[in-house]
């Protein structure tokens, strides 16, 4: 066999290896991979090496140096020495991008040990640093001993290979290349129909599949091979994997529109919610966060699983890709790869002990806090410098048993709270073998496709058109005009999705099917729902608002007899029936004394010069003892409160509750003050003077002057949210373009 030395072009005869196969070259064009001791001229004995493979490993040929200094011995053969009892070939170079925008190149090697051939996945940093073949290969793997060796073996698959290179985003969601926009998923890539060369699909789990991996599968309408760029997720996410999109045959087969008719079959609000939160999931980022809540046995994670499964057909009860059960930086790594998909976080359920429950507030606070503002924590490496934060890009699809607290929390959770009996489970079964059959996959692939399209199109209107934009934010501002600002934008970001989605089953359809009839009245049908859904939740943020919650303690804590009010007359207790002093503080106490008997009733017997009888009797009386701590006056029609020792006793009685209220005495008086509950002295000072006590000794204490009309205001506050009619359909929206023959309004030039 004639083989060439790298290093000295000297051609040689090598008898005595008559099975080797030919000596390994370095190929053409192949830039060096990686980073070896092996790459140049070796300098064992000042002279190079040469690589051969054959069925029994990779081997070494080295020239020895005769008695005269010449490069061979005096046979004229190279001596051989074996480097593996395996042989390895670089088949693929990946630059994977983290979630975090790092990179990090990984090498795809196929190694082939005797007659087997396996496929293995090697960082580059573990292909020139460690001995990954025996972390990768097992104990079958056997590198021969010697402190060069490794590197021989390494130099030698370098040589060996011919590589592919391919860059890979560990990401669920939307990649600009080319000047196109393309949906990177398990399975490979969705963009618009026509050709991408620079796109791969590759249907199996593993991403190092040969047959999938080297040649790609065609994508959209009009695939091609050859792909430079893929999706590579974790094995935990593999599931969020979509077919290749096929128009014709989901509007032939009615598939298109199946979450109308499910809506439309089903009138609980749940529905609008869960699957408004997949269709504006991947319309890009937004400050949406959705939980479905309620008692257990309603069926809100199967909902909620539904539609999950919109995005993989593989999701099951046994799949959930995320739970509150997992940690903190476990849901916020995984929110910060799915980037523009639903991320369902099941079993929301703060149980357990007092500090088991605080915790579980307070992962659900970070995330939820984080994903609304999509900023994630700051953290610093081992050496004190800044790491990349993981911003927390999914859409939260939640559900649990309740519903985190805090106000400012439930404001950036869009809620629907669900009972038992709710839904319609034959509907739902139906549905679930629907999506396990992978319908509602196929009609997501779809969906994405024409977005992918339109987002090339024409991207001002992406992902509505101004006027649509602008029309429904005014539609949202005139009908809910006391609604929380984060909860109409989320409203808004719904029939956002909902909007693009019926404007889908429009102009894609293409004149593959005739258009429903239910169009143009569907989308007064979600307005409605979702309007008396944000009439409820905004009473569920009036509960956790801390100057509503101030006024419930205090009018709790005196009622219950936890605190009493006194008159400053003569600073003594409440004693008049007139003020009510059950509602300050009193409780009625009966006592005895004994009185001068009535002189009519003792037969005239008198005994003394006056008239008045020696004798008494016993009579029952009624007097009001106060209850609890002392902590104001009462005058007239105001409450005049000790600041300290009220707040005091506010964050005790929150405290109890489990709910403390999170606010400094400042604080508290500026809320309490801007909703008239307290009426400040002046524009710079909120407590005002009050004299208590005797004239000879009156005393002007610092007070919070409480209105007991604007307290009993608070208390029986009315929802705000009354209109909840919306005039109109989805025509109004399309313009020329209607698709049903409704006599609907023009649309509206704004």
């Amino acid at each position: 066999m004639s083989t060439i030395n790298l290093w000295t072009g000297i051609d040689q005869i090598d008898a005595a290896t008559p099975n080797a196969t030919p000596a390994i070259q370095p190929k053409a064009g192949v830039p060096s991979v990686g980073a070896s001791a092996s790459t140049g001229p070796n300098a064992i004995n000042g002279v190079g090496v040469t690589y051969t493979t054959d069925s029994k490993g990779t081997h070494m040929l080295v020239p020895q140096k005769g008695s005269r200094g010449t490069a061979f011995s005096s046979s004229g053969h190279p001596t051989r020495e074996t480097l593996a009892n395996f042989s390895a070939e670089i088949i693929e170079q990946a630059t994977h991008y983290t979630d975090t925008g790092k990179t990090r190149l990984i090498y795809s090697i196929r190694v082939t040990i005797g007659h087997q051939t396996r496929l293995c996945s090697v960082s580059a940093n573990e292909f020139a640093n460690t001995d990954w073949w025996t972390q990768q290969i097992g104990v079958q793997a056997i590198v021969a001993v010697g402190p060069t060796k490794p590197d021989h073996l390494r130099a030698a698959i370098q040589q060996a290979s011919s590589p592919r290179f391919i860059e890979t985003f560990e990401k669920v969601g939307w990649q600009l290349r080319d000047g196109k926009y393309f949906w990177l998923h398990a399975g490979g890539v969705i963009g618009p129909p026509g050709p991408h060369p620079k796109a791969t699909q590759h249907t199996s789990t593993s991403p190092l599949d040969a047959t999938n991996s080297a040649a790609g599968v065609p994508i959209g309408s009009q695939g091609t091979l050859g792909p430079p760029f893929r999706s590579q997720l974790p094995k935990a996410l593999r599931r969020y994997n979509l077919p290749l999109p096929d128009r014709r045959s989901l509007f032939a087969s009615g598939e298109a529109d199946l979450i109308c008719k499910y809506v439309l079959s089903d009138p609980h609000p749940s529905l609008v919610v869960a699957f408004g939160a997949v269709l504006r999931s991947v319309l890009g980022v937004s400050e949406l966060s959705v939980m479905l809540y309620g008692p257990t046995g309603c069926q809100k994670t199967s909902l909620a699983l539904l539609a999950q499964q919109c995005f993989g057909a593989k999701f099951g009860r046994n799949s959930i890709p995320a739970s509150w059960n997992a940690t903190s930086n476990a849901i916020e790594g995984i929110a910060s790869i799915v980037c523009d998909a639903v991320l369902l976080i099941d079993d929301f359920v703060p149980t357990g002990t007092s500090g088991d429950a605080a915790a579980k507030q307070k992962q659900a606070e970070d995330f939820l806090r984080g994903r609304s503002n999509v900023n994630g924590r700051a953290r610093c490496s081992s050496d004190g410098s800044l790491r990349e934060s993981r911003r927390p890009m999914a859409t939260p699809l939640c559900t649990g048993e309740d519903l985190p607290m805090g106000e400012s929390l439930r404001a950036r959770l869009f809620s629907c709270e669900m009972q038992q009996g709710c839904l319609d489970l034959g509907l739902l079964t139906r549905n679930q073998h629907l999506a396990n059959d992978g319908a509602y996959a196929r009609m997501m692939a779809v969906f994405i496709e024409w977005l992918a399209e339109l987002r090339y199109r024409d991207p001002h209107s992406w992902p509505l058109n101004h006027d649509s934009r602008i029309w429904l934010k005014r539609e949202v501002d005139r009908l809910h005009t006391g609604l929380h600002g984060r909860q109409r934008q989320m409203m808004i970001d719904l029939l956002t999705g909902w909007f693009a989605y019926l404007q889908f089953l429009v102009d894609a359809n293409a004149g593959y099917a005739e258009l429903p009839d239910y169009l143009g009245s569907f989308f007064q049908e979600l307005f409605g729902r979702l309007s008396q859904l944000v009439v409820y939740h905004d009473a569920t943020l009036k509960d956790d608002e801390p100057t509503y919650r101030a006024a419930r303690l205090l009018d709790g804590a005196l009622r219950s007899g936890r605190a009493h009010l006194r008159s400053p007359l003569r600073n003594e207790p409440l004693v008049d029936e007139q003020c009510l002093p059950r509602r300050w503080g009193y409780r009625p106490e009966d006592y005895t004394v004994e009185v001068p008997e009535d002189p009519e009733d003792s037969d005239n017997d008198l005994s003394g010069s006056d008239g008045v009888s020696g004798k008494t009797q016993t009579e029952q009386r009624t007097r009001f003892v106060a209850q609890g701590k002392h902590i104001g006056w009462l005058k007239n029609d105001s409450l005049y409160l000790l600041p300290d020792v009220t707040f005091a006793l506010l964050q005790r009685l929150s405290a109890e509750s489990g709910h403390p209220l999170n606010l400094s005495q400042l604080a508290l008086a500026k809320r309490l003050a801007s909703a008239r509950l307290i009426r400040r002295r002046d524009e710079k000072h909120i407590a005002t003077r009050l004299s208590v006590g005797k004239s000879e000794d009156l005393d002007r204490v610092a007070v919070w002057d409480v209105p007991i009309a604007n307290l009993d205001a608070v208390l029986n506050k009315s929802d705000p949210l009354s209109q909840t009619t919306f005039d109109g359909c989805f025509c109004m929206l399309l313009g020329d373009r209607r698709p049903c023959d409704r006599d609907c309004p023009e649309f509206i030039d704004v």
